[in-house]
């Protein structure tokens, strides 16, 4: 029987080319304003049954995204769905999965993000501004900085994303210490503990990256008592979800050193409002959001959703197929 594939047709112009070739499988597509083709040819939503769907980066910048989540939730026929995201913390996703439809998540953003993380600690152990400022004024000043090498960093949620972060800061001669549920070793951690060990580990680790998903059990993990366990002089970074922290409880501990610094990508309320204190915090580095707006992030996307569409079509194991019961 032939399958057909739901898409944007942003995505499809660009994976054509490697689209399967057979009586297997057809494309219908969503367009910016929210109207559908199947084949290249209009159709009403009502009239397209859809047996998979690929939520791409497409549709998070325009109208069309609602289009396609109610045309989802009203299937009755969707079995598996390929998402862009990478934390399924949102609602729809728990509906959708209520439905019976197998969701697939991206690993397509964590070497971007694990980049960003590098990039922003650098930044703050490096006196960068103080070196422009030496280069525009001619003056030969010898600026000491922090080592990465020799620090020990706890990676709370050690998935896709944590797992390339720590692969990262190993490369920097860091011991790292990943915290996941299943257990077991990983090439990219010197260690791998449970979550309930982590007020144990916070007092002896220089950074301290949450990487884990937003659910009822972290949902403001970062609160009064977890950073009164935190090492003086340390610093937290946040590329999880905003939920994660209390981010009044992360103003206390800023005053009192445990962390002395905050890389924030995500918040409470995004996009942050103007007149949020966080902005013009003088330990808080800030960014809108984009620790996984990478050069190859889009064609790695482009890669998985191929690779699970060739498992959907041959019914193999998806990659990065997402357990119900971790939502």
């Amino acid at each position: 029987m032939t399958k057909t594939i739901l898409l944007h047709e942003n995505a499809h112009a660009r994976v054509q080319s490697r689209l399967p070739k057979t009586g297997d499988v057809r494309f219908a597509c969503v367009n910016d304003q929210g109207d559908f083709q199947l084949e290249g040819t209009p159709i009403v939503s009502q009239d397209l049954a859809v047996d998979g769907a690929w939520m791409s980066l497409d549709f998070m910048a325009n109208t069309s995204s609602r289009s396609f989540a109610v045309h989802a939730l009203k299937s009755k026929t969707l079995t598996w769905m390929q998402t862009a995201a990478a934390g399924l913390d949102n609602a729809f996703f728990q509906d959708v999965m209520n439905k019976g439809v197998r969701i697939t998540n991206s690993d397509a953003q964590a070497p971007a993000i694990a980049e960003f993380v590098m990039s922003q600690l650098l930044m703050h152990y490096h006196p960068v501004k103080q070196r422009f400022d030496a280069q525009e004024n001619h003056a030969w000043t010898r600026l000491a900085f922090r080592e990465i090498s020799g620090g020990t960093w706890t990676i709370i949620g050690f998935g896709n994303i944590g797992q390339e972060i720590g692969k990262r800061a190993r490369g920097f001669d860091a011991h790292v210490i990943g915290v996941r549920r299943s257990g077991g070793k990983h090439a990219h951690a010197n260690e791998i503990v449970h979550p309930d060990d982590v007020r144990d580990l916070l007092p002896k680790s220089d950074v301290v990256v949450l990487a884990c998903p937003l659910t009822d059990a972290t949902a403001q993990m970062g609160n009064d008592a977890f950073f009164q366990e935190m090492k003086e002089g340390s610093t937290l970074i946040n590329i999880g979800r905003g939920g994660l922290v209390d981010e009044a409880s992360l103003i206390k501990g800023l005053a009192v050193g445990k962390p002395d610094f905050a890389i924030l990508d995500v918040f409470e309320t995004e996009p942050l409002p103007q007149d949020n204190a966080l902005w013009d915090h003088p330990q808080i580095a800030i960014s809108s959001h984009s620790s996984a707006f990478g050069s190859g992030t889009a064609a790695r996307g482009d890669a998985l959703f191929l690779e699970n569409l060739d498992h959907f079509l041959n019914g193999t194991d998806f990659r990065n197929e997402v357990d119900p019961s971790r939502l």
